[in-house]
């Protein structure tokens, strides 16, 4: 597509009359700033500015906009300024590609990765909190009960071996609940700011 220096449509393609579904008559009807997306025009029309008073010989800009049936196509904009001869008017190109199957490809891969980051997110919580309401419990369970016990027994051997223990499952719910804080970073979303102290201080007990 050719291009006049306050931005007019002087000549068609076929390739552009196929990506803007317009004849050739109307896109030579229209200024080029018209067929991008409102979002980008302010950008395209500083760049374009630009490209006509030589301070920049080319840009590129990907940008969207909507067919006369509204659907919603997007295209990779190359525009580069033409050498100009004696008196000839200046003048720029504009090489055009549809790239909707590409951006459409992208939004899908980008609500996938949401998608799978969410279930994972999810999978992690339910499993931290089955972790702390199950064998991290029973091992605070098992320990106290150990503590009891301990106190009954007045072999020394016997004592001594008991408080073995103690101290290897005070090491194991170290190791799982440090594994629950790393599966759930954010405790006071999902147990609540009381649960989230007393676990913290649980931890550092544990130390």
């Amino acid at each position: 597509m050719h291009l006049a220096a306050n931005g007019d449509i002087l000549k068609v393609n076929p390739a552009a009359v196929e990506i803007f579904k317009q004849t050739d008559e109307a896109l030579r009807e229209k200024r080029f700033d018209s067929l991008v997306n409102k979002r980008d025009n302010g950008r395209f029309q500083r760049l374009f500015q630009a490209l006509m008073s030589g301070e920049i010989t080319q840009f590129q800009l990907d940008t969207s906009w909507q067919t006369a049936a509204a659907e919603s196509r997007w295209v990779n904009l190359i525009i580069s300024r033409l050498p100009q001869f004696q008196d000839k008017p200046l003048r720029a190109v504009a090489m055009v590609e549809d790239i909707t199957t590409r951006k459409r490809m992208e939004q899908e891969l980008r609500e996938v990765k949401r998608r799978l980051s969410q279930s994972r997110e999810k999978v992690q919580l339910r499993f931290a909190q089955d972790l702390h309401d199950g064998p991290i419990q029973d091992l605070y369970a098992a320990t106290f009960h150990l503590q009891a016990i301990r106190q009954l027994v007045e072999n020394e051997s016997a004592e001594n071996s008991i408080e073995l223990v103690q101290t290897m499952f005070k090491q194991v719910n170290g190791t799982l609940r440090l594994m629950c804080h790393e599966l759930r970073p954010p405790t006071l979303k999902s147990f609540g700011l009381q649960t989230a102290i007393r676990s913290h201080v649980e931890q550092f007990t544990l130390r």
